[in-house]
C-alpha cells in the first residue's frame, strides 16, 4: 500500500461512518417528531352539527389528527384547516382564534383550492 492511499483511508472511514449515522438518523425520524404549528383545543359549536350533521365531527377528527400540516391563515383573520379526507373529500374547520366558526366535509375541489391559493400556510406547501 502506498503512502497516498494509506492517508486517505482514515478520511474515507470517517466519511462512511458519518454517512451511516446520518442515514440511520433520518430513518428514526417520524412525522410526530417534526416541529409543527400546534392545533388549539376548542369547544365544538352546535351550529356545525345542526347544519352539517355527523360530517362536522368527522371533519374535527381529521383536523385534530392532521391539522398541523393543513392550516391556512386568511386575510379575513380566520384560520381554515383544510385536510385531505377519505374518498376524495376534504375536512374543513374554520376558526377565529380558538373559537370554532364551522366544521364540515366537502368534495368541492374548487372551494378548497381557492382557499389554499388565497391564504397563507404555515408550511408554505403548494397543494396539488
Amino acid at each position: 500500500m502506498n503512502t497516498r492511499t494509506s492517508n486517505l483511508l482514515p478520511v474515507t472511514m470517517i466519511g462512511l461512518l458519518f454517512l451511516v449515522v446520518f442515514v440511520f438518523g433520518l430513518n428514526q425520524l417520524s412525522p410526530l417528531e417534526l416541529p409543527s404549528p400546534s392545533i388549539p383545543k376548542w369547544e365544538p359549536l352546535p351550529h356545525a352539527n345542526e347544519r352539517h350533521g355527523a360530517d362536522a365531527n368527522i371533519a374535527r377528527d381529521i383536523v385534530q389528527r392532521r391539522g398541523r400540516f393543513c392550516k391556512f391563515n386568511c386575510q379575513d383573520g380566520l384560520s381554515r384547516y383544510i385536510c385531505k379526507g377519505p374518498n376524495g373529500s376534504w375536512a374543513v374547520v374554520v376558526m377565529q382564534g380558538v373559537k370554532e366558526i364551522t366544521a364540515f366535509m366537502t368534495t368541492d375541489g374548487k372551494y378548497t383550492s381557492g382557499i389554499m391559493d388565497s391564504c397563507k400556510s404555515d408550511w408554505n406547501i403548494a397543494h396539488p
